[in-house]
């Protein structure tokens, strides 16, 4: 998720479809090809909404992304200003997603134990089949703990069937 400094579609993630602006960052195809979801286009096909303007041109090119198992359980997707929030000129996505999954916190014993260590992430030493290997791994828990299969319509109806507020 981020400011990604560039456009999906000339046709909607801009005001004016008539630009110099070149189209696709390899970031974003990459994202693409990795079967990776915008969840804001796949919760508003064709709306026309923008996290950026100069005053003169508008896009979108703030993003979230999702696995397709995890962009299933999508609720809402909206741009919200942020002008008066943050002071920045990006407006801010927000997207709520119905995992079904409840929060457990760490009981005591569990915090005595690591006595305040901390686990470091190297993301960008991370090989490509480690990344496979991570959204396979994430996908399984995902559909563990939302207890049902492959079966689409069902991981979407359940989804629907969450409450977010008490999730």
């Amino acid at each position: 998720m981020g400011d990604f400094n560039d456009i999906r579609s000339k046709e909607l993630d801009q005001s004016k479809e008539e630009s110099s602006r070149k189209q696709a960052l390899s970031l974003l195809r990459w994202l693409e090809n990795s079967k990776l979801d915008d969840i804001f286009r796949k919760m508003q096909l064709c709306k026309k909404e923008y996290t950026w303007s100069n005053g003169i041109l508008h896009t979108r090119i703030d993003y979230i992304w999702a696995s397709s198992l995890l962009s299933q359980c999508s609720i809402s997707c909206e741009i919200a200003k942020a002008d008066c929030i943050t002071g920045s000129d990006h407006n801010i996505v927000i997207a709520k997603v119905g995992t079904g999954i409840n929060v457990k916190t760490r009981k005591l014993a569990k915090e005595k134990q690591l006595k305040g260590k901390k686990r470091i992430l190297r993301l960008d030493e991370a090989k490509e089949e480690e990344w496979k290997e991570y959204r396979d791994k994430l996908d399984k828990e995902i559909k563990k703990a939302l207890e049902i299969e492959d079966n689409i319509e069902r991981i979407e109806e359940r989804c629907r069937s969450k409450d977010i507020d008490k999730i």
